[in-house]
């Protein structure tokens, strides 16, 4: 937010300081910005604060190898009486005035910013914790008393906005910290979570996360609203970003006696089957595959549209319709495996129903999610008088340990995201390893008409 405000207000930024932020988070945010030609970072804590944000978090500090960044390590002060009328946007922090800190409060700091600033149109963008929220204070913020003692240097713009809470959550920092130690969830980032490294694990994109603040809008009134927009933008972005794969939760084995002896073993399959210039990846299509156990029943009940006994169903992609030759059962009367017969699907003869299936799948292990607490307010004693703690819905997260996925997913990243077609959207977790993938469930797609 401290670097999307000026940057957003300025009509053409190029040149931006800014003064403390170390750990290149903010400098990260400017340089989206195709305008900007140079941005310096001015850190006086040596390089012990840029060097391990390197180390432990080079997500945020990707952007100190940028061409257009520059690093100075020593007084923000100093710098700025040594360049004036050279920056558009300075953008400084607002620590506790304590020890060095203390400069940062008094008028010769905004004097020498303004005399940084480029004369013709300059912004400084001051960043204050306690903005963040427009509920009643006992005494004035620091931003404020800034603002007053430093009138005569800058004109200030102060900017206010609600809270926005979401139902079916906590979010005070203590409260999780108690979900933690607790041992309801596993960490700051557990995907049941919504903090941002919680959301990042969990595979919601940065542009998913943006467009739901844009559709939200700024308001200065509290804000209290349902996961399911925010869900609802994850899946307008990933629509178009995440890559399509199969993937089977549930196998169950079906031998095709008939498999065409002409056939190459292989499928090419698009990426994203409503724009095929985005390229395809190649799947094995073998004489054995394995589909959803929920997508076959003996008996197909009015309306159903997936495989039965007497019901063929096509293979998506694959250009074959399936039709049963034996059920295969264990003592118990159970479904073990299918044996069936493929002919060649036509226009003029198309099934009811297409299903996903794999052919020598890699196995993987899947989390799926559901909503952490029962209420929409789990902190209201009014709807919860046992407190929040006894609201935690035991089955919030449900392992797949032996899910099959196609091979294309092999080699893919932590953070890499795919929509495993018709079963939802997913990321690769960060606990996969060599030995073994594994997948955090997004969100799920929208409900499918043809699933029935």
């Amino acid at each position: 937010m401290i670097a999307h405000l000026p940057l957003s207000c300025h009509p053409n930024p190029r040149k931006v300081l800014i003064v403390g932020g170390g750990d290149g988070g903010v400098v990260r945010e400017v340089l989206k910005y195709p305008s900007i030609q140079k941005v310096v970072l001015c850190e006086i804590d040596e390089k012990k604060v840029v060097e391990v944000s390197k180390k432990y978090l080079p997500h945020i500090a990707q952007s100190f190898d940028n061409p257009r960044m520059e690093l100075f390590i020593g007084d923000g002060i100093q710098y700025m009486k040594d360049h004036k009328n050279e920056f558009d946007v300075i953008i400084t922090d607002a620590p506790d005035p304590i020890g060095p800190a203390v400069g940062l409060y008094e008028e010769d700091y905004y004097y020498n910013m303004k005399n940084a600033l480029n004369p013709d149109f300059g912004i400084i963008c001051c960043q204050d914790k306690e903005l963040v929220s427009v509920e009643p204070r006992d005494s004035s913020p620091p931003a404020e008393d800034v603002s007053q003692n430093n009138s005569s240097e800058c004109n200030h713009v102060q900017w206010e906005y609600g809270r926005l809470n979401l139902n079916y959550a906590v979010v005070s920092k203590r409260k999780i910290g108690k979900l933690i130690t607790e041992g309801h969830v596993r960490d700051w980032d557990d995907p049941r979570l919504f903090t941002l490294t919680a959301l990042r694990r969990r595979g919601f994109p940065p542009e998913a996360i943006n467009l739901f603040c844009a559709k939200v809008g700024v308001t200065m009134a509290q804000t209290v609203l349902d996961p399911s927009m925010l869900e609802a933008c994850v899946r307008d972005v990933l629509n178009v970003t995440a890559p399509r794969a199969m993937a089977v939760l549930e196998p169950l084995k079906v031998t095709i006696n008939n498999f065409p002896a002409d056939h190459s073993g292989s499928l090419a399959i698009p990426n994203f089957p409503a724009d095929e210039s985005k390229g395809s990846h190649t799947i094995p299509f073998t004489s054995t595959v394995f589909i959803e156990r929920s997508d076959f029943k003996e008996k197909a009940e009015k309306n159903y549209k997936r495989w039965s006994a007497d019901q063929p169903v096509g293979l998506r992609h694959a250009g074959y319709v399936l039709s049963i030759d034996k059920i295969n059962k264990d003592s118990e009367g159970n479904i073990t495996d299918l044996v069936a017969t493929c002919t060649k699907t036509t226009e003029t003869d198309k099934p009811k129903g297409f299903i996903h299936w794999v052919s020598d799948p890699i196995v993987c292990e899947v989390r799926q999610y559901e909503r952490l607490f029962f209420h929409k307010s789990p902190e209201d004693p009014s709807e919860v008088p046992g407190g929040f703690l006894t609201d935690i819905n035991p089955n919030s997260m449900s392992v797949v340990t032996n899910a099959y996925v196609d091979v294309s997913v092999k080699g893919a990243k932590h953070f890499d995201k795919f929509q495993f077609e018709r079963v939802g959207f997913f990321s690769v977790d960060t606990d996969t390893h060599h030995s073994k993938m594994i997948f955090n469930r997004t969100v799920t797609l929208k409900e499918d008409p043809g699933k029935k």
